[in-house]
């Protein structure tokens, strides 16, 4: 998602508006505890996407699509791998609890491990601590 003119930014605001307003409230609403858990994440994150993407904007700053996310000190690092190691478990939950109604959840969690793990590979290579070993 890359906002490039007026009409996008007055869209993405529309869009920001209803997901803080009555998605949130919806999931909210949610009986299943993990569930609304993995819907609060997803929502969380998606919210501080359209946010970044917003800001980048109004700041001016485009090009490398990767520069808004990436690492740039141990401390941010270590806070990722915390954040996943939370994404983690509570994936692992959503699993043993199992039923069909939770495979979008799920999925939406191993994305987001998922880039989380890509981040800090990217960190890791960017700061010279990634090696790989050859069998």
């Amino acid at each position: 998602m890359s906002i490039s003119n007026d009409v996008e930014l007055k869209s993405s605001l529309h869009k920001l508006a209803i997901l803080e307003g009555d998605i949130q409230q919806r999931a909210l609403a949610e009986p299943n505890e993990a569930l609304r858990r993995s819907m609060r994440i997803t929502l969380g994150r998606l919210i501080n996407q359209f946010k970044e993407e917003i800001g980048r904007y109004s700041a001016g700053s485009r090009g490398d699509p990767f520069a808004h996310r990436a690492l740039q000190n141990e401390q941010q690092a270590n806070n990722t791998r915390e954040k996943l190691a939370g994404l983690e478990s509570l994936l692992a939950e959503t699993l043993r609890e199992g039923g069909d109604g939770d495979r979008a959840s799920q999925s939406s969690l191993r994305r987001m491990c998922n880039k989380l793990k890509e981040e800090l590979l990217r960190y890791g290579a960017k700061a010279g601590r990634l090696t790989t070993h050859y069998r």
